[in-house]
C-alpha cells in the first residue's frame, strides 16, 4: 500500500494528498515575475485608457469649438 505522502508519479517533490512543501527558488521568481507582470499591464492598461480618454476629449473639444465658430461667425455676418 502506497504511502499518502509520496510523491506523485513525474512530479518529484510534490505531495499528493495535499501536503505543503517549501517552495523551490523558481517557484517564488514565478509568482513574483506573475505579479510584476501583472502590475505593469495594470499600468500600462491605465495609461493607455488615459490617452484614450484624452484624445477623445480633444475631439469633443475640436467639434464644439467648430460649431461655436461657426455659429458666432453666422451671427456676425447676420449683424452687418
Amino acid at each position: 500500500m502506497p504511502c499518502p505522502e509520496a510523491a506523485t508519479p513525474g512530479r518529484p517533490g510534490r505531495a499528493s494528498r495535499g501536503k505543503l512543501l517549501p517552495m523551490r527558488r523558481n517557484d517564488l521568481l514565478t509568482v513574483l515575475l506573475v505579479v510584476l507582470a501583472v502590475v505593469v499591464a495594470w499600468w500600462l492598461v491605465g495609461a493607455l485608457f488615459s490617452a484614450v480618454w484624452f484624445l477623445f476629449r480633444l475631439v469633443v473639444v475640436l467639434v464644439v469649438a467648430a460649431v461655436l465658430y461657426l455659429a458666432v461667425r453666422s451671427w456676425l455676418r447676420k449683424r452687418d
